[in-house]
């Protein structure tokens, strides 16, 4: 009979092996996709909040002015450009990188 010690434990090292190696490259891009998402999340705020207060102008029948909001514990600034064509809303995001979010008037 042949005997086959140690097979076992071949198989295991290989088996651990693959799944670290697996595990190693597929949670960088996890970690990396949630943080880009947060970014997104706080980017979609901005833009609700840019089309909430464009809507609060329009019922209310004014020119845009610089403003500052705070939502959240977060500061936006309101900002219309100088020929009242485009609006636009600034921000800091968690990877405290300002992001501009524009739209134009109609």
């Amino acid at each position: 009979m042949w005997k086959h010690r140690g097979f076992f434990m071949v198989d295991l090292l290989l088996t651990l092996s693959a799944c670290i190696l697996i595990s190693s490259t597929i949670l960088p891009m996890v970690i990396q996709l949630m943080k880009e998402s947060t970014v997104e999340k706080e980017r979609y705020a901005a833009t609700v909040l840019l089309y909430e207060k464009l809507h609060e102008l329009l019922i209310e029948n004014q020119l845009p002015v610089n403003q500052t909001i705070v939502k959240n514990d977060k500061q936006y600034e309101f900002i219309p450009s100088l020929d009242l064509k485009e609006v636009c809303i600034q921000f800091e995001n968690r990877n405290q990188n300002k992001q501009k979010v524009c739209e134009f008037l109609e």
